[in-house]
């Protein structure tokens, strides 16, 4: 959520960035090899894009970078922003880089990197960065974040008001080496120069954290929800296991093999696959002394297609049946394909519906066209 002055107003987690510190800290990781790590792994992710993506639409191109390889640069930003040249370069190298690649993929006329990132409506990754320092100082001044600060900044409103002046400019309690920075110490001189409308600004919470969504109450520990569905599903965590009548309605899904019982049935099916492990280590070691690897193939393929919860001709999960051959289909338009592609001879015209026109192939469905 973002307000009407610029700033983005959503909580923030602490913990998985605390998590990082404690990592950073306690094995002695300098932040370059934390940014080795990630920009190595955007690259990464970009080449497999690339190569995965055939189109050469550069908004589709625009769209997935924002998607899948830009969070991999702006995760915890708060913890290890750096402010050495050459790792920012080193970050904005990988969006550089990229942006480059998608307009001589869409066939774009090269330009520099300034009016590359005007042309896909894109900042800078060190933009960003400051952007995220100055909205988690906003959450960590008001309180909005669980967090200890007073070995980091201090609160120290000036003695007398200034027009430009507001009640929560804060200062470093202790004097910082150059090479540390913190979330407070970079925007420090840009917070201080806020006026008192901007600071002040009231929180908008998530939309499923706003009050008049949440309607339906739990009786118990009254805890609220959105759905109806989502208190149906919380109110089975407070039956209790060690009466038999509850305990039935809470774990109503029940293993044939070992008698335990589960909430959801995906947690049923999970559980089914430990007994298929072992069984298929059973017939592999029973197999290994004679060396008949075809023979064990086939073992395995019977009690995997007999198991509960893997059956492939399953009536129940595949209710639709071919009537040319043994297969079953969970949807019956997954069934009048497979009839089309499959079973209609090569010269039906519904099978040829769709021509190429460079090739002079025949296909039955636009989808394969």
């Amino acid at each position: 959520q973002t307000s009407n002055s610029g700033f983005r107003t959503n909580a923030i987690s602490v913990k998985r960035d605390l998590v990082t510190v404690a990592i950073v800290n306690n094995i002695g990781l300098p932040i370059s090899h934390h940014i080795d790590q990630i920009t190595r792994k955007a690259r990464s992710m970009c080449n497999l894009m690339l190569r995965s993506f055939l189109t050469t639409s550069s908004d589709v191109l625009r769209k997935a970078y924002k998607i899948y390889i830009r969070p991999l640069l702006e995760s915890s930003t708060v913890i290890w922003n750096p402010t050495a040249i050459g790792l920012v370069n080193k970050l904005e190298s990988v969006q550089r880089e990229f942006t480059r690649r998608i307009f001589w993929r869409s066939h774009l006329s090269q330009s520099s990197y300034p009016q590359r990132l005007e042309h896909f409506k894109l900042e800078t990754l060190e933009y960003r960065r400051a952007l995220n320092d100055m909205y988690f100082l906003f959450d960590s001044a008001h309180g909005f974040v669980h967090l200890d600060t007073s070995n980091i900044y201090s609160i120290a409103p000036l003695s007398r008001t200034l027009r430009s002046s507001h009640r929560l400019r804060l200062t470093i309690p202790f004097l910082m080496p150059s090479s540390l920075s913190t979330f407070a110490s970079r925007p420090l001189t840009l917070w201080n120069s806020l006026s008192n409308p901007i600071v002040t600004l009231p929180r908008i919470p998530f939309p499923d954290d706003a009050p008049e969504r949440r309607k339906f109450k739990c009786e118990t520990c009254d805890n609220l929800f959105v759905t109806h569905s989502g208190l149906k599903k919380h109110t089975i965590l407070h039956l209790d296991d060690n009466d038999p009548e509850q305990s039935l309605k809470k774990r109503p899904f029940k293993c044939e093999t070992c008698a335990k019982r589960f909430i959801r049935n995906s947690h049923l099916k999970f559980h089914m696959t430990t007994h298929m492990k072992f069984e298929i280590q059973k017939i592999v070691s029973s197999f290994r002394a004679l060396f008949d690897r075809s023979e064990m193939r086939v073992e395995c393929v019977k009690l995997r297609d007999n198991y509960p919860y893997s059956n492939k001709n399953d009536p129940v999960r595949r209710p639709y049946p071919c009537d040319m051959c043994t297969k079953r289909f969970t949807q019956l338009i997954v069934l009048q394909m497979h009839k089309r592609k499959i079973h209609l001879p090569k010269d039906d015209p519904i099978r040829r519906k769709f021509e190429c026109e460079i090739c002079h192939k025949f296909f039955s469905e636009k989808g394969d066209f």
